[in-house]
């Protein structure tokens, strides 16, 4: 049975968190276990270890005045277990420069197999450096690269370990949830791309309400 330490087949779902002063950048991510060793790692664990792993691509992505905040971890297979969040204190960004308007989001595409919008995806890193920006408005080289090693990290196939025990997942495109009883459904990620265009995230902004 599905539960707080996820088995081959459970799907699960990753928030990643960012944070520059009252807004909150999330990467909502998914993906499904294809292989556990040693009775594979919990929730929390997963949690804790991501968040450790991860710190070491988001943080050179944004300036000191942005944090790496935290990853939370549920595992939504029926029936869903509660949210399990990273137990670290937030950490701050480390590239030089400054905090870009915070509306503006890196812009990583997945790809499947499939073809169709709704077997492709898009992942937005919030909370640019000035520094990653050139004069065009779009990410540099330096830019670009650190947004494609945030994609590398985020997939396709991560596997995290703690000791002798490990999880390996698959990331995918979310569908909607289908059968008796429903149970989630998504396509498998074969590759992340980063992309040079600054996008736009309106769910975040510098004169937004507080959104965390």
């Amino acid at each position: 049975m599905p539960g707080t330490i996820p088995t081959v087949g459970d799907f699960i779902q990753v928030r990643a968190n960012c944070r520059a002063a009252s807004q909150l950048s999330q990467n909502v991510l998914h993906y499904r276990v294809t292989l556990v060793v040693a009775g594979g790692l919990s929730c929390q664990q997963l949690a804790d270890r991501i968040f450790s792993t991860w710190d070491g691509v988001y943080r050179p992505w944004m300036p000191i005045t942005a944090q790496w905040n935290s990853v939370s971890v549920q595992n939504i297979t029926p029936p869903k277990t509660n949210t399990f969040n990273s137990t670290a204190a937030a950490l701050a960004g480390t590239a030089i420069g400054d905090l870009v308007p915070r509306q503006a989001s890196g812009l990583i595409g997945t790809r499947t197999e499939l073809g169709g919008r709704a077997n492709h995806g898009r992942v937005y890193v919030g909370f640019i450096t000035s520094s990653h920006i050139n004069a065009d408005g779009e990410l540099t080289g330096v830019g670009t690269a650190a947004l494609q090693n945030i994609a590398d990290q985020l997939g396709p196939t991560p596997t995290f370990t703690v000791g002798g025990v490990s999880t390996s997942l698959r990331l995918v495109v979310r569908h909607p949830d289908a059968g008796a009883p429903l149970t989630p459904q998504g396509t498998d990620v074969i590759g992340l791309g980063a992309r040079s265009a600054v996008a736009t995230q309106r769910r975040r902004g510098d004169f937004g309400r507080p959104n965390f």
